[in-house]
């Protein structure tokens, strides 16, 4: 499934970028293409060492490409949510103030 924004953490860098939306899809990391990439494959992207930016681009729905400059973020935290036909991988990047998730179609998990 598609990476998206699931929530924009208030006080976060994002919040106060100010440039990113609830539902924008994550298209690249470093301008590497993460459109259809494994959410754990993207994780390793987002890291970085303290105080270097990293550039992420979203994709908005009827807008386009959105490009932001963050400081590489610390995969602080991952929880499985189980929804009714779905299965939501979440992480949470507490560092910039994002969370992203990725809807998995549970009958394609194989545990």
């Amino acid at each position: 499934g598609e990476i998206y924004i699931d929530e924009i953490l208030p006080g976060g860098e994002a919040a106060e970028q100010g440039k990113l939306q609830v539902d924008d899809r994550l298209w690249s990391v470093r301008n590497q293409t993460v459109a259809g990439s494994r959410l754990v494959n993207v994780e390793k992207l987002l890291k970085g060492d303290p105080g270097q930016f990293i550039t992420l681009s979203f994709l908005r729905k009827g807008e386009g490409l959105v490009n932001v400059n963050m400081m590489g973020a610390v995969k602080d935290k991952v929880r499985l949510e189980l929804g009714e036909q779905l299965l939501v991988m979440t992480v949470v990047l507490e560092s910039v103030g994002l969370v992203l998730s990725v809807d998995v179609d549970s009958r394609r998990v194989i545990v």
